[in-house]
Order: structure tokens, then sequence, then C-alpha cells
């Protein structure tokens, strides 16, 4: 049967016309506006700002007349310090005889408490209280602007920070004093994080954020810590925090958009995660998670567009670094290149869709990182069991490959499994090969000799990279001996 037997005889007759003069008819529709309001990007920005509350740049402030006023305020502040040391001595004296011994903290506390209900405590207040005033008088009235209320605020952080530089004069000798820049504290809490020791590196996060509060990435790595604890509340505070320092940090905005999908706010996460990839169009990272946003919604075009984008972007940068080369063909490598970031991110949700997306033409090396990525996944989501599947599945894809090794030695370790571990372990140091894991393979390694009595005069911090490395020294010259004895 013709296909036009199934027509009207009247809708057959008007197209056989057109067929027998080869014509056809052309119809143009324009638009006067989009069916569906596409929102600019001013827009968009202004809903974050009201998301993150976002603080506007104030000029800082021009400090004008002499240093006399602050060096006073300083005397006074040293004098009052003198003063409490003093009476603490004193006071300490008449508790000998209490029948309790109390912690230092108890005592500290309880000394505070005496001094808020006596006089004396409204009497240091008045003499703290001129010299601030003199400040104000000849740094800050004749700066109109800063009767504004964040200006005083900015004041006042001015005036603890230099109460905070008399304390440390006089509490702590200069010969102790050692400044710990914001990498080796992100280092540190990254190294307690290794071991498990959740509450040291919540110190380094919160001490990182106190020493660079103004710095977004202070903020969203302590964010993703409490995301890996599942304090989620805790996480959006700091991924605000972040967004609220710089409106166009990328990290911050991916962040906070995927957790809103994550509490299902799907409108606040549209808004999130278009801006972003207007802020920042030629990376790969926020169409890709857009696309995946519109893969939880059942966005099924918009997820399509949103990954062609993300792939072009990928093609674009493998481009600028390998010229065209073979290796930029294939473009489904752009889901194992997103992956690591979204599990150091501790998204699983994101992770977990991304890594169930058919895959068919990845290589065999790009399937064994698969299986890795997985186990990681899985230890995430504390199964620990089938993580340790994952990691046999790539052994046995290419038994080489020392990410694998690694990765066994780390599922062994956290299921407490530390003598497998450490011949892992062991192995991966053996090979003298640099990996960019390798610091996390030290530090654990490190921890197992610990645990199981090997370093028995162990005294140091393993946040000491010096004692580290002389783990891998040690082990590659083959002095393995000189391990119970180090230190």
């Amino acid at each position: 049967t013709s296909r036009g037997s199934t027509l009207s005889p009247l809708s057959s007759t008007i197209g056989q016309q057109y067929v027998d003069h080869c014509s056809f008819i052309q119809i143009d529709v324009c638009l006067s506006k989009p069916l569906v309001p596409k929102q600019v990007p001013e827009e968009l920005a202004l809903k974050i700002s009201e998301y993150s509350g976002a603080r506007p740049k104030l000029k800082k402030i021009t400090i004008v007349g002499s240093d006399k006023s602050t060096e006073q305020y300083k005397r006074v502040i040293h004098e009052i310090i003198s003063f409490l040391q003093q009476e603490f001595r004193m006071w300490s004296i008449s508790q000998v005889n209490c029948a309790s011994v109390k912690q230092s903290s108890e005592r500290a506390r309880d000394f505070l408490e005496d001094l808020s209900a006596s006089e004396m405590y409204e009497t240091l207040k008045e003499k703290l209280q001129e010299p601030i005033l003199q400040v104000i008088k000849e740094k800050c009235l004749k700066i109109s602007t800063l009767l504004e209320p964040d200006h005083l605020s900015e004041l006042y952080v001015d005036l603890v920070q230099q109460m905070h530089q008399v304390l440390q004069q006089d509490i702590f000798p200069q010969s102790s004093q050692v400044y710990v820049d914001s990498e080796k504290l992100l280092q540190f809490a990254q190294e307690a994080v290794t071991v498990g020791a959740y509450r040291v590196a919540a110190r380094y996060h919160q001490q990182r954020i106190a020493e660079t509060h103004d710095h977004p990435d202070s903020w969203i790595d302590y964010g993703v810590f409490c995301l890996l604890q599942n304090q989620i509340d805790k996480a959006e505070e700091c991924f605000k925090e972040a967004l609220a320092i710089d409106q166009e940090h990328m990290k911050s905005l991916l962040l906070s958009g995927m957790l809103c999908v994550i509490r299902e706010n799907y409108k606040l996460a549209e808004i999130i995660l278009l801006y972003v990839t207007t802020a920042h169009e030629d990376e790969i990272l926020p169409w890709f998670v857009l696309g995946l946003y519109y893969e939880v919604i059942d966005e099924n075009v918009g997820a399509e567009l949103a990954f062609r984008k993300a792939k072009d972007c990928y093609r674009n940068e493998q481009d600028s670094k390998t010229k065209g080369s073979e290796c930029t063909k294939n473009s489904e490598t752009v889901f194992l290149y997103c992956v690591p970031w979204l599990l150091d991110s501790c998204m699983i949700l994101f992770a977990e869709r991304t890594l169930a997306r058919q895959l068919p033409s990845l290589t065999k090396e790009e399937y064994c990182l698969y299986y890795i990525y997985m186990a990681q996944l899985l230890c995430l989501k504390g199964n620990y069991t089938d993580a340790l599947k994952n990691v046999d599945h790539s052994l046995n894809i290419q038994f080489q490959n020392l990410d694998t090794w690694v990765w066994k030695g780390h599922v062994l370790y956290i299921k407490k499994d530390y003598t497998e571990a450490q011949q892992w372990y062991e192995r991966v140091v053996y090979c003298g090969h640099h990996l960019n894991n390798q610091h996390s393979v030290l530090v654990r390694l490190g921890d197992i000799y610990i645990k199981t009595k090997q370093l028995y005069s162990c005294s140091m911090s393993l946040c000491e990279l010096a004692w580290m490395y002389q783990i891998y020294a040690l082990y590659d010259l083959g002095h393995s001996c000189l391990l119970c004895s180090m230190l």
C-alpha cells in the first residue's frame, strides 16, 4: 500500500498538485519574543547576591594623623596584660588550699568570673576606653564615610588585630613564633583527614579561615570537609560565604548549585548553574554540571545541549594542548575528566550519575580508571566491600597500574586491614615512581608503622614532611631496619 492511500482524498489531491508542479511552500515564522523568557546575566547575578548575601566592596579607609594614639593604645593593653598576669598569680596562690584540683581551663574560667564580678573589671574597661577614643579622634573623625556601620566594623577589626599583636609579643617569646601559610594549613588538614583525625582537620581548616577569611578557597575547602562528614547545613553556609566574597568564583558557584540540587531547590540551582556558564562559558565543568542538573530534572534536550557544549570545550582545550592530535577524537572522556573533581568535592549524587552513563568507547586504560573512580565513590558511600571488588576489576585489566595499587592499599587501610594495606603501600614506595597521591601513601604508611609499633620512638607529627619523606628514602634505599630506630 502506498503512503498516499492513507491520506484523505482532499489532502491527497492538494498534495499531488505540488508534486506534479515540483513546487513547495516555505513558511517563515518569526517570534517577537522567546516563548520561554531567557534570564539575562544581570538578573541571575542579582538573585545570586540575594541568596549569598554578597557584601559590597568598601573603599579602603585612609588613615590620617600620627601613630601616637596607636602606641598609647598598645601601651595600655600591655599594662592591662601585666596587671592581669599578676592578679592571676595571686589568685592562684589563694586557690592552692582548695580540695579539688582543677584543670587550667577551669581555673581560667573561675578567675574571669571573679574578675567580672569585681569592680576591677569596670576599672579596666574605663582605662581602655580613653585610648580607643583617642584613636577615633586622631585617625577617623576626618573621614565622613567612617560613620557608616561597615567602616566602623573595619575600625573594630583593626583595633582587635592591634590587641592580638601586643598579646603575641607579651605572652609568647619571639623565638617561638612560627608562621604557617595557608597552603601548609590545608595540607595539614588533608593529612589529618587521611588518617581519620577529623577533629584535628577541623581545627586546621578553622585556623586557615581565621587567617585568610577573605579568600573563597578557604571557605570552599572547609565546606567540602563538612560534606565529607555529611554536615550539609554547615557546608552550605561555607559556600554562601565564599560566594559573598567573590560572586563569580567558579567552584563556589558550582558547589552551591549542586548543593541546591541535593536539597531539591531546583529553581535556585538552575539560576546558579546558568549564571556560572555565562561567567565561565569556556570552561568544561560548568557546562558538564549543568547537563547533570538537567538529567536530574529529566530535561533531556537541555542535558544534551549542555553536554555537547562541555565536549566542545574539552576538544578546544585538548586541541590547544596537542594541536589536533588523535587523542582529541574521543570526546566521551570528558566524563572521566570531570569525575575526579566531583569525587574530591564529595558530590556523590553527581559523581554517581556521571559514572552510571554508558561509556562504550573507552580504552582499556580508561576502563581501569573507571573502576578506580567507582572504588573511590563507594568508599565515600561507606560500601568498602564493593569498593574492593572494583579495585580488583581494575587490577585484572591492568595489574601494573600504580594508581590501582594505591587504591588497593587505601581501601584495605579504611577497612583497618593494616597488614595487607602495608604490603600494597610498600610495593608502591619500592617502585620509586612519583605519583600525584604519593603523599597520602606516605602518611598512611607512617600511620600504619605507628599503629603496629614499628616506630617505637616516634614522637613527631605526621604533618612533618621531612619525616614522611625520610620513610620514603629509607624504604627506597632498602634500609627497612632503620625505620624502627628513626628519630
